[in-house]
């Protein structure tokens, strides 16, 4: 969850293009928010989980999605376990 989070300096873009699956006839546009390295980032921007580990705004360099089909959920700072039952595995994302 992103309540609370605040950065400085974070560049932001708007998409000109979407793929096949998140056209915006399928799903209303109610924004995006990239995760990608700056390597593959047409800004070559650091993407906005960085930008809070780096400024401190959390704790724990880790985030996790819940992928439903509604109620869909981005926690930064945590997995969130709450939403997951069983064992998974840790990786680094490099």
């Amino acid at each position: 969850m992103l309540a609370g989070l605040t950065t400085t300096q974070q560049t932001l873009g708007a998409a000109q293009q979407y793929s096949t699956g998140s056209e915006s006839q399928q799903f209303p546009t109610d924004g995006l928010m990239g995760m990608g390295y700056p390597a593959i980032s047409s800004y070559g921007a650091l993407p906005v989980f960085n930008t809070f580990v780096s400024q401190g705004q959390t704790d724990a360099g880790v985030f996790g999605f819940k992928l439903t089909s509604s109620g869909a959920e981005l926690t930064i700072g945590s997995v969130g376990q709450s939403a997951v039952s069983g064992d998974f595995t840790y990786a680094p994302v490099t």
